[in-house]
């Protein structure tokens, strides 16, 4: 009890710092977000991201990568992340309301997700040993992110391309026409990957 209530204290004391860099309350319509987001016109690097999933349709997103949004259009469920009110939109087309997230919200989740999986796999070793056994690369994959940069593929080069391998285990190929980029189009394109692809760190990083 001792250690939820220092937990509380911190959280109520950091409360006012936390209010005070919200540049976009929750509760905020969308004409209130609209008016505090600058209307200059922004270069923006587009891309069409299609995912297939064995027989099953393909899922196409559009995607607009811009310096200060992520604009993320997929058959009239749409996702914006506004770098600049640090807020994730997301609506369906014909709808009367959105919901509106902390861009924070993305992060702390996988930063404790994380955490959570890494103590339930020392349980399981401890109460099986060997049984429940899983290489931490996968839930890292999973989340897109490791609390300490590890390269935990191994990189192998061919004629067709890049691949990423886990002992046996092909996890990631990187093959196909490439195309330079800006440095600021390929932060906003990592960034993409950041928060919507399923990418180990390490081949985000390449």
């Amino acid at each position: 009890m001792r250690g939820i209530g220092l937990l509380f204290l911190a959280l109520f004391a950091a409360a006012p710092a936390m209010a005070a860099d919200v540049a976009a309350p929750p509760q905020w319509s969308s004409d209130q977000v609209r008016a505090a987001r600058p209307a200059a016109r922004e270069p923006a690097l587009t891309l069409d991201v299609a995912e297939t999933g064995g027989d099953g349709p393909v899922q196409a997103e559009h995607v607009t990568l811009a310096p200060s949004f992520t604009l993320i259009e997929a058959g009239g469920k749409d996702r914006l992340y506004d770098h600049a009110l640090c807020r994730v939109l997301s609506w369906r087309s014909g709808a009367a309301s959105f919901h509106s997230d902390s861009c924070y919200a993305g992060v702390a989740f996988r930063v404790f997700e994380l955490r959570n999986r890494q103590t339930l796999a020392r349980m399981l070793a401890h109460v099986a040993p060997g049984k429940f056994a899983s290489d931490p690369a996968w839930d890292e994959a999973e989340l897109g992110f490791q609390d300490t940069p590890v390269d935990r593929f191994a990189r192998r080069t061919d004629a067709r391309g890049v691949e990423f391998r886990l002992g046996e285990t092909l996890a990631v190929r990187l093959d196909g026409p490439m195309t330079s980029l800006s440095a600021g189009e390929a932060k906003a394109f990592v960034r993409f990957l950041a928060t919507e692809i399923p990418l180990h760190p390490q081949v985000r990083r390449e």
